[in-house]
């Protein structure tokens, strides 16, 4: 839940196995924005919680592209941190900037870790304009960071 959500306004949940105590992995969905959350206690399928766990600060996943600008055959270094559960098909891709996931220029792999940079070649044949990465969870199509603009002159 976000802190201070309606009990109804969950993002994700697990069932404790009706135990009278113990516990369960509770994997962070990748697509959290970064804020403070909590863990909510619910009896026997109950509308209402009776325990709320203490604060969880999510901060997100960060994409940035350095330099900002390089000409086209050049290359920026990708470089990301925050993914909560990393994945082999973790992916970053190049777009114009403004258009849609699905209209990627060039892409790579993360090689799988929460954090970590990459160079990454700009196409040779790419047309001036503005630019940008976008990081990709286990070869979904929806991105969960995006980086500043990068400029082609």
């Amino acid at each position: 839940f976000g802190a201070g959500t309606p009990d109804s306004a969950y993002l994700s949940y697990r069932y404790t196995g009706g135990t009278a105590s113990g516990s369960v992995p509770f994997s962070i969905p990748a697509s959290l924005s970064a804020g403070t959350y909590e863990l909510r206690l619910f009896l026997n399928y109950s509308g209402t919680h009776v325990s709320i766990s203490g604060p969880i600060t999510v901060q997100g996943v960060t994409l940035t592209a350095s330099p900002s600008a390089t000409s086209p055959g050049g290359s920026v270094t990708a470089t990301w941190s925050g993914i909560g559960t990393p994945a082999a098909g973790d992916w970053i891709g190049l777009f114009g900037a403004g258009t849609p996931d699905s209209a990627y220029l060039s892409y790579r792999y993360t090689g799988g870790t929460a954090s970590g940079s990459v160079p990454f070649s700009i196409p040779a044949s790419l047309s001036a304009g503005t630019y940008e990465l976008r990081l990709f969870p286990n070869y979904s199509g929806s991105h969960i960071a995006a980086s500043g603009p990068i400029t082609v002159p």
